[in-house]
């Protein structure tokens, strides 16, 4: 699977979400990235911060906060 870092995501990019409890996911969603913006920087480690906004369901608590090093799985 292709990866990218949550900052260099682009409009139109797509990523999975999910929540659970336990071993099994309870509930899984495919979200379309509609913009990433820098956030304020951590206050302990002052590294930065990225949100990533898009079509969010209801049940997930968005917007995803990633540090500027973190990288996640895109759908195809």
């Amino acid at each position: 699977m292709k990866t990218k870092l949550y900052r260099n995501l682009k409009p139109g990019d797509t990523l999975t979400v999910e929540t659970g409890w336990g071993i099994r996911p309870y509930r899984h969603a495919v979200v379309t990235v509609s913009k990433v913006y820098e956030t304020r920087r951590c206050w302990f480690t002052n590294r930065k911060q990225w949100a990533v906004c898009g079509d969010y369901p209801w049940w997930f608590g968005g917007p995803i906060h990633a540090y500027s090093d973190e990288r996640v799985e895109l759908c195809h």
